[in-house]
């Protein structure tokens, strides 16, 4: 079972780290909003990889899984929410380019809020990641040795991606937040820091409706 978790893990730190739809969603909110607000994003994503991942391991997500019907549903629910964060985001951005003094405005200085916002977006981000359907309906199966009692092996093979996911994940948004730490002590830093924000978010809802 050991060098099932051990090989599980190379893999599944291979599958996380290339970015994709959490990925760009959570280094979108460390530049948009700062690090504390996507760090409460990190916790809501994987906690959506579980909550479906879950799905996929009994039969109601093997059902999902083959209907895509229920998948479907959180997918276009976490792109409509990502397109909003997404405008919201540009127009911050749009008017600290028409008002510098904007910094002051409570709603683009979002470091000290949309931690809530930020948490059930992930949530919405990691339930309807098409690489979950990929590591829980297929990889994380695959893994589980003979003879073992399947369904305490895939609980434990399934925390392998969970928390691998969620260093990683952390990581990103670490090393995102400390370039954020060097934008805006430039003139102009904010606005660049929102808008690319802005552009990620809508980039991930992208990616999200593409199933990608």
């Amino acid at each position: 079972m050991l060098s099932a978790v051990l090989a599980l893990t190379v893999v599944s730190a291979v599958l996380i780290a290339v970015p994709g739809p959490s990925i760009v969603f959570l280094v979108g909110q460390a530049l948009a909003v700062g690090r504390r607000p996507a760090m409460a994003g990190v916790v809501g994503n994987t906690l959506g990889i579980a909550f479906t991942g879950v799905l996929i391991l009994t039969a109601v997500g093997t059902i999902a899984a083959r209907t895509t019907s229920f998948l479907t549903v959180l997918r276009w629910v976490g792109v409509v929410v990502l397109i909003a964060l997404g405008v919201v985001y540009l127009r911050a951005a749009w008017h600290l380019h028409r008002r510098p003094t904007g910094l002051e405005i409570p709603e683009i200085r979002p470091e000290n809020s949309g931690v809530r916002s930020a948490f059930i977006s992930g949530l919405l981000v990691g339930a309807s990641n098409p690489k979950v359907i990929v590591m829980f309906g297929t990889i994380i199966p695959g893994y589980l040795p003979a003879g073992v009692d399947p369904l305490p092996g895939l609980v434990i093979l399934s925390l392998v991606p969970l928390i691998t996911g969620l260093i990683i994940d952390a990581g990103w948004v670490e090393a995102a937040a400390r370039v954020r730490g060097w934008l805006t002590g430039s003139e102009g830093g904010m606005m660049w820091i929102q808008a690319t924000g802005g552009l990620l978010l809508l980039l991930m809802a992208a990616l999200v409706a593409a199933g990608h």
